[in-house]
C-alpha cells in the first residue's frame, strides 16, 4: 500500500446505512467484489479501513484525507470513544521538590508535551495504539552530597517511553541516565483514565503515573 498523500489508491466502495435517529447506530458494508481507484489528495496518508468520502472530478474520483489535526481517521475505542486523530498529545508534569533520602531532584523543564503517533491499526484494544516513543524530556541536577543516585553523576537526563491502548490505558516508562538510557527503566507505570471527553476534542486525565511523573492528559 502507498504512503502519503497526492497519489493513487484502490478502495472499495461502501454503503451507508442506519436508523435516521438522533445517537443510533450507522452501519458500513464494503462492496469488496467492486475496485475504484481513487486519487487522494492531502498530506495524510490513508489506513487500510480507512472510509473516504470521494467525489467526481473531471471524470476521475478525487478524495482528501485530513492532516491529523481534529480529522482524518476515526478510531473507535473504549466506551465507544472515537477519537478523531492519528496522532494525539501526552503532556506531562514531573514533580517537584521530589527527594530519595538527602537528595532533592531539580528538573528542568517541569513541564512540557509529547506527540504520540498512531500505530495504523483501527480497532479496539490490543489493536490500535498511539505511541512516543523513547523521548528526552528534561534533565534532573543533584545536589553535591547526593549519594542515593550518585552513580548517574550530577546530572542525568530524564526521557519517557509511552504508549495509549484504544482501552484509554496509558503504559509508561521513565527512564534516566547520562546518555540515551531508554534500556534501563527507572519506573514504569500502567494507568487508566480517571475522565474522558470523546470527540474531536478528546482528552483524557490520567491520575498520578510515578512517584517521578505528575498527573498527565492526553488530546488531540
Amino acid at each position: 500500500m502507498g504512503t502519503g498523500g497526492g497519489i493513487w489508491y484502490l478502495t472499495h466502495p461502501v454503503l451507508l446505512d442506519g436508523d435516521d435517529c438522533e445517537g443510533c447506530t450507522g452501519t458500513t458494508t464494503v462492496d469488496t467484489g467492486n475496485t475504484v481507484p481513487v486519487l487522494v489528495l492531502g498530506s495524510g496518508s490513508p489506513y487500510a479501513g480507512d472510509i473516504l468520502v470521494a467525489h467526481m472530478v473531471g471524470g476521475k474520483w478525487v478524495a482528501q484525507r485530513g492532516n491529523g489535526g481534529g480529522g482524518g481517521v476515526l478510531v473507535t475505542c473504549a466506551g465507544g470513544c472515537t477519537i478523531p486523530t492519528p496522532t494525539l498529545t501526552l503532556s506531562w508534569t514531573l514533580c517537584s521538590g521530589c527527594t530519595c533520602n538527602e537528595c532533592a531532584w531539580n528538573f528542568s523543564p517541569l513541564s512540557g508535551t509529547v506527540p504520540l503517533t498512531w500505530n495504523g491499526n483501527p480497532g479496539t484494544s490490543g489493536g490500535a495504539a498511539w505511541n512516543s516513543g523513547c523521548v528526552l524530556i528534561a534533565t534532573a541536577a543533584f545536589a553535591p552530597s547526593c549519594t542515593c543516585y550518585s552513580f548517574w553523576g550530577a546530572s542525568s537526563n530524564i526521557y519517557i517511553q509511552a504508549t495509549m491502548l484504544c482501552s484509554l490505558e496509558v503504559l509508561a516508562n521513565l527512564y534516566i541516565g547520562d546518555t540515551n538510557a531508554c534500556n534501563n527503566a527507572l519506573q514504569g507505570c500502567s494507568i487508566y483514565p480517571t475522565s474522558h471527553v470523546c470527540g474531536n476534542s478528546f482528552l483524557a486525565n490520567y491520575p498520578s503515573c510515578a512517584s517521578l511523573l505528575g498527573i498527565p492528559t492526553i488530546s488531540a
